[in-house]
Formats: C-alpha cells, structure tokens, sequence
C-alpha cells in the first residue's frame, strides 16, 4: 500500500533500467486511444520486449526521459518521451503523457530534454510523425519549431526540427480540472492506496488529440510523436 505526497508538480529525469514496473503501471493505466496513437497500434502494455526498449538507453544512439510524481514507495510515471538515432546527425522521437495530465505542459517538458540531451550526442535533426488528420498535435508541433514535410503513403506526415537548441518551455500550465485533480491527489494522501489506483487516479479522464508515427521497423515502432501541449 502507498501514499501519494503532496507535491504534484511532475520532476523530470532520465530514464533507468529498474523503472520498468513503473512504465508498465504506466502503460497500462493510458487509454487505449492513447496506447494506439503511441504506438501505431494495438500493443500489449506488459510485453517484456516493449518495457526493455523504453527503458533502455545509453545517450549515445538512444536516450528516454520520464516525469514522474513521487509516492511514499517510490515514483508514479506520467509521462515518457524517447529518441533513436537515425542515421547521421538526425534521430526520431517519441512521447506519451497520462491522459489526466495532458495538455499541461508535460509534453514541452518532455520534448525539451529529449531536444538537449540529443544535441549533447551530436543530433542536430529530430524528426517525428504525424498523422495529417492530427491537427492538435501539428500545432503542437508547429509551436516546438518542427517544420512540416513529406507526407507517406499510410497517411503520416513527418515533421523535423533542424538546430540543437529546444524552444523555449513555458511555466507549468494547469488545466481546469486542477482542482478536481488536486482534491482527488489529497484524498490519496489521507488514506492508503495500491499502486494500481495511484496510475488510474492521475491517467483518468482522457483529451483526445495524438498523433503516432507509423510501425517501420520493430525498433521504430516505439517511436512516435504524440500530441500533449
């Protein structure tokens, strides 16, 4: 049994190996909207091949970050965000956010580190896919600096940023539900909750709008740019 703190002002970090029974809390707490618009796809959330992959990283070829809220035993992830080398100075990314904390300024977040943390690996392109019925997500886009480009055949559009330095991220922006979410953390902390309930009670209440990128290759298909702003 575990306790939500207080605090619930998501902390930003890099990924490590031993967060994988977070990341699978994590996945399968996501609506299945969400997973799809991940992923591509339909995915298992507890396939082993999948966790591994999100959680492996070595700043050189991939890198991951998470942000998480932190429980009296440990972290609760609300957010992921991954990049793999693609070639020459270019690499792919991909983000999810709970669905509850969408729309927040978690993406930003996320998309910053991944943006640093790449450029620190000699990455001076990220590129992600998106589908072209995505408007949300173009936009969000659009506001990181990414610039349109070649649409493909399943329907995805790619869009790149060119140049090591992220777009500046604002402050945290809280949604209107801040105070429904805030109440329902409080309640967590006065009364003793499984982990389980810790992911569904900030995952719930899904927004719509993601974009994912298409399943090129077995290692690609965990990279896809989602829509959270």
């Amino acid at each position: 049994m575990s306790r939500l703190r207080a605090a619930v002002h998501p902390v930003l970090r890099p990924v490590r190996a031993d967060d994988r029974d977070a990341m699978r809390d994590f996945l399968s707490a996501l609506s299945v909207d969400s997973r799809r618009l991940r992923f591509h796809g339909s995915v298992n959330p507890r396939s082993e091949r999948l966790l591994q992959d999100l959680t492996r990283t070595d700043g050189v070829q991939r890198g991951a970050w998470v942000a998480v809220l932190s429980c009296d035993d440990g972290e609760v992830i609300v957010g992921e965000a991954c990049w793999a080398r693609r070639g020459t100075g270019c690499a792919e990314f991909g983000l999810v956010v709970a669905d509850a904390w969408q729309g927040r300024g978690v993406a930003a977040a996320l998309l910053q580190a991944l943006q640093r943390e790449a450029a620190a690996a000699g990455i001076g392109t990220l590129q992600g896919d998106v589908w072209v019925d995505n408007h949300r997500m173009a936009a969000f886009m659009g506001r990181q600096g990414f610039e349109p480009g070649e649409v493909c055949d399943d329907g995805v559009q790619v869009w790149r940023r060119h140049g090591a330095r992220p777009a500046a991220v604002p402050a945290w922006r809280w949604a209107d539900r801040r105070s429904a979410i805030l109440s329902r953390s409080t309640e967590c902390t006065q009364s003793n909750c499984s982990a389980t309930t810790r992911v569904l009670l900030l995952c719930s209440g899904p927004i719509r709008g993601h974009s994912m990128p298409g399943r090129r290759s077995a290692s690609a298909s965990i990279l896809a740019s989602a829509s959270w702003t």
